[in-house]
């Protein structure tokens, strides 16, 4: 993790192929949706962070970000 805690999302779902991009992607949504991990979009600088939480949150107010992933279909 960088100082902050703060983890670049496309750095951290990067896998080996686009297969395990999507893996990575997938199952890190549950982390996200259970409370374990937090994301901060700055649409200014087009970056998401992943901010990794010791303890599980609640979610107060759930809300949905969507990811547009590229790939070749076939």
């Amino acid at each position: 993790y960088e100082s902050r805690g703060e983890v670049d999302y496309w750095s951290f779902i990067k896998g080996r192929n686009l297969e395990e991009s999507f893996e990575r992607a997938y199952l890190l949504s549950f982390l996200i949706t259970d409370g374990y991990v937090d994301v901060r979009r700055n649409p200014l600088k087009n970056e998401i962070k992943l901010i990794p939480r010791e303890r599980k949150a609640e979610r107060k107010q759930p809300a949905s970000l969507v990811i547009v992933m590229g790939g070749e279909a076939g």
